[in-house]
């Protein structure tokens, strides 16, 4: 609950604040959690919306493919990311404990990639979401979309590649729940596309996600050199020594290409 989360915060903070390589703040935003449906809940619903989501109507187009702002169904999910579900409310409690305490700090969350709606990030320096990079990573323009919601909204944004790929899908959705287990390493080469995608459209930060259930130590890597690849160590030791760090700061200041021009 949102009184614990200030406790911790407060604690990591206070005790990270003064440390010089305390420059970022994770709010962890995975939004997938259930709407509470008890009683309370509903009657909340009606008195700020007038339904419930059984009874949602629609959808209300004003042309075609353009649907208006009353849609109930819209006017739900809004409800649902930005009020009812309680990320965006906690994430902007802590992000205030965190700044009072380290003005600094840049703080951010993710994935943008379920909720990609204004407002989600309120509080927060910074906005990231995932690439799972199949078929092909020319297509995964993740950060298109994390720049056109920053410009509007002032924030920094970070791309995040991520090593996990999930064969026959773009990203583990709820169909794909066959596939959580099944998923293998990225290889080195597309690693270093997706991140040099990234890097021609500027962004302020770049991460990338490694699970431990990709680490070549593991026991079981001698069995499954596909999930367990210790190339992408590599891959990802020589673009940050060779690319990132000697160019970074110029690729920052120059002037952002047409995006066909990047590509």
């Amino acid at each position: 609950n949102i009184e614990e989360d200030t406790e911790r915060t407060k604690v990591m903070v206070d005790a990270l604040k003064s440390h010089p390589a305390f420059q970022t703040f994770f709010v962890s935003s995975e939004i997938e959690w259930p709407l509470d449906m008890s009683s309370p809940s509903r009657q909340r619903m009606m008195e700020d919306l007038g339904f419930l989501p059984e009874d949602v109507k629609g959808p209300v187009f004003i042309m075609p493919g353009v649907i208006s702002d009353d849609d109930q169904a819209l006017r739900f999910k809004r409800y649902y990311y930005l009020r009812a579900q309680g990320d965006v409310v906690r994430n902007a409690h802590i992000a205030k404990i965190v700044k009072n305490a380290a003005p600094d700090v840049i703080t951010w969350a993710d994935p943008f990639r379920l909720a990609p709606m204004l407002g989600t990030f309120k509080n927060l320096d910074m906005i990231s979401t995932w690439t799972y990079s199949t078929p092909d990573p020319k297509y995964m323009l993740s950060i298109e979309s994390l720049k056109a919601a920053a410009r509007l909204e002032k924030k920094k944004v970070m791309p995040t590649v991520t090593l996990l790929n999930y064969p026959g899908s773009l990203h583990p959705g709820l169909p794909d729940l066959a596939h959580l287990s099944d998923f293998i390493a990225m290889s080195g080469d597309r690693y270093k596309i997706c991140q040099w995608i990234n890097l021609s459209r500027q962004p302020d930060f770049l991460c990338t996600y490694f699970s431990q259930e990709l680490n070549p130590l593991n026991e079981e890597a001698s069995e499954k050199p596909f999930k367990y690849n210790p190339e992408i160590l590599e891959a990802m030791r020589s673009l940050d020594k060779e690319v990132v760090m000697p160019a970074g700061p110029l690729l920052k200041n120059l002037t952002p290409a047409p995006r066909k021009i990047a590509l």
